[in-house]
């Protein structure tokens, strides 16, 4: 980013001493050494995970060496805008938080307030720090892919990090692994495997989806990038969040209104339609997501959409059903399928037995198939690797303007370390952050303990070649163009696809015919493209 920025940082580097109160809202005051004033948003994966790394921050050597006695501040509420508003304040008096964990962060990154102030602070040297304690760096030790999702770049072509992911939750679907097994199901690798478990168990029971249509439940919306991903590629679907598309004249990959044609748009939306529209459960609309969720344990539905965050959710719920008498079934969450689509562009798989087989072998830790090319087997391989994360949304961010830049930044340098990512496991029930941290390995009874759900996010995200989705947030066709998935995603795929004639032809089709080329250049003009 600009050089103004980083002297800005440096101006706010000198640590000032201050009142503290302790974590939560309702605690004493004491003068501490050092203070970190920090807001974090309780969500999903709760507060604990930061009470634990905090206590152990201040009690390593180097921070007492550098900073003395060091005490927080730390407040929190269900507020999910409340982090942009406060850093929108502008200034210390009207925002004491030095760090701020929130949510939808993006739209601060290289942007100013009112005094033409930068509202955050620049983190390209915290990525490019060592790890306090190991030999590597913040940068080398987080998921490779993580670290370009992060990455902002400003319509100037600068490119810099304002923000460190705080979850690195797995997004996908949940199953009944006991409902399943005594269907004698196997676990689908592939939609149209998924599709016609689903279909079997409606004939059945009238629905195979349990799921609630609460806004900020229907998580369905998660597994639309990922199939859409799988079926164009890594590489063409972050093409598509850039606006180009390859130009055989060129040679070169060229800003293109025809970005909106990628057929992968349309097959995942088609997954989408088949799943809800004839297999989800009826009072989805008037169920709230606890309900659906503890119906969902009780054994109502084979499938649900949500996240590794699911069993710390319900954990207490469990235990409630439990201790009166009910059953909690087993919930698992398997790998995304593979878009059955897929094979449409690949010249030596066929059909969907084939494509199963190829996914099983992947799965399996083998390298080629018979009678599957090199190029197919790899798409394949590409395709099961790609996972959609909420972490990426999930963001802490230094206001350009805080007291206490400097230890903030060693705060988010310490979260990188073995320590506080095992803290944070355990914390979590088994999520994690996006740093490389193996904890089957580093930490076996911990390890041990943990769900089948939590054991196979550790086994994906500690896998090298693991992709994680860049979120659209990211982008400047998203910030600035205001393009998003769809023009007319204003509902939800579980309403638009129950509730309405809608189908996903028609959504795929309105954003060709009414994204006009004027639009289209003046989207270019604000991402500055033109």
């Amino acid at each position: 980013m600009k050089k103004g920025l980083s002297f800005v940082a440096a101006v706010f580097l000198l640590l000032t001493t201050t009142i503290v109160t302790g974590c939560g809202n309702n605690s004493q005051t004491e003068q501490g050494d050092s203070v970190l004033t920090i807001y974090i948003l309780d969500a999903g994966y709760k507060t604990e995970w930061l009470n634990g790394i905090k206590d152990a921050f201040a009690k390593e050597d180097w921070v007492i060496e550098k900073y003395g006695k060091v005490t927080f501040d730390v407040e929190h509420n269900g507020v999910e805008t409340y982090a942009a508003d406060k850093i929108k304040s502008g200034n210390v008096k009207a925002n004491k938080f030095d760090l701020l964990f929130g949510l939808n962060l993006q739209e601060l990154y290289g942007s100013k307030g009112s005094n033409r102030q930068y509202y955050l602070a620049d983190l390209k040297d915290v990525y490019e720090s060592s790890v306090p304690g190991e030999d590597t760096t913040v940068k080398s030790k987080m998921i490779g892919s993580a670290v370009t999702s992060n990455l902002y770049t400003n319509p100037s072509g600068e490119s810099s990090w304002f923000a460190l992911p705080w979850a690195g939750g797995y997004n996908g679907i949940l199953y009944n692994a006991e409902l399943l097994e005594s269907g004698n199901y196997e676990v689908p690798v592939t939609t149209d495997e998924l599709l016609a478990v689903m279909q079997a168990e409606t004939q059945k029971n009238a629905y195979s989806i349990m799921q609630s249509m609460d806004a900020g439940a229907t998580y369905w919306e998660h597994l639309m990038p990922i199939w859409w991903a799988q079926y164009e590629g890594y590489d063409n679907y972050v093409n598509f969040w850039e606006g180009k598309v390859y130009d055989e004249a060129s040679g070169k990959y060229e800003y293109s209104i025809d970005i909106f044609k990628q057929k992968g748009r349309l097959e995942s939306l088609k997954v989408l339609e088949s799943a809800l529209k004839d297999n989800l459960y009826e009072r989805a609309g008037s169920t709230d997501y606890i309900t659906a969720q503890r119906r969902f344990i009780k054994g109502e539905g084979m499938f649900m959409a949500c996240g590794d965050w699911f069993d710390m959710e319900m954990d207490e719920l469990k235990k409630d059903i439990v201790d009166n008498g009910g059953k909690a079934y087993d919930i698992k969450m398997m790998k995304t399928p593979v878009i059955s689509a897929i094979k449409d562009k690949l010249d030596t798989i066929d059909d969907d037995e084939t494509l199963a087989a190829v996914v099983r072998c992947v799965d399996e830790g083998k390298t080629s198939f018979g009678g599957v090319s090199e190029k197919d087997f790899n798409a394949v391989k590409e395709a099961r690797k790609m996972l959609y994360s909420v972490g990426n949304y999930h963001t802490a961010v230094i206001p350009s303007y805080a007291k206490n830049i400097g230890l903030a930044k060693d705060f988010l340098r310490f979260m990188a370390t073995d320590t506080a990512n095992g803290i944070y496991t355990e914390k979590t029930g088994g999520s994690g952050l996006f740093f490389n941290y193996n904890a089957e390995e580093d930490d076996p009874s911990l390890y041990s303990s943990l769900s089948e759900t939590a054991k196979m996010r550790i086994k994906c995200f500690n896998d090298s070649e693991t992709l994680v989705l860049p979120i659209p947030n990211n982008f400047n066709l998203f910030i600035y163009g205001k393009v998003r998935n769809f023009k007319t995603n204003i509902s939800s795929y579980e309403y638009l696809f129950t509730q309405t004639k809608t189908t996903a032809q028609q959504v795929y089709d309105y954003d060709i015919s009414h994204y006009t080329q004027t639009e289209w250049d003046t989207i270019l003009v604000n991402i500055g493209a033109k």
